[in-house]
């Protein structure tokens, strides 16, 4: 392991033995977040994209939903983006992040029609 990879093993490792060992779902979907985030930082959308959504599945939180639907803007997927950010505002509706995404998609909506 070198040495700049080092934390994100021991937090890879720490998220893999919280989940095994959570007895709640928050524990489980934290857990499921954190190695959607190692994901991320090592570039892998398609895994941070597994993660993200086992998050949800297990314990929905607005931070998850908001880091898909980040992925899926950069892979060029609108409508799977916006339809998480707008998950994002019924669980949060002042977060201000999620709106601003889906404002910049209505202005490119509407750019692309001209």
């Amino acid at each position: 392991v070198q040495t700049c990879a080092l934390p994100i093993y021991i937090y890879f490792n720490k998220c893999i033995e919280s989940y095994g060992a959570a007895s709640d779902e928050t524990t489980r979907a934290n857990a499921c977040n954190g190695v959607g985030n190692i994901m991320l930082i090592k570039g892998d959308q398609g895994l941070a994209v597994e993660y993200f959504e086992k998050s949800i599945e297990v314990s929905e939180t607005e931070r998850a939903q908001f880091k898909l639907g980040v992925i899926y803007e950069q892979l060029d997927d609108i409508d799977k983006a916006a339809a998480c950010f707008k998950r994002v505002l019924v669980l949060n509706p002042t977060h201000g992040k999620a709106r601003e995404y889906l404002n910049d998609f209505k202005i490119r909506s509407a750019l692309a029609g001209f």
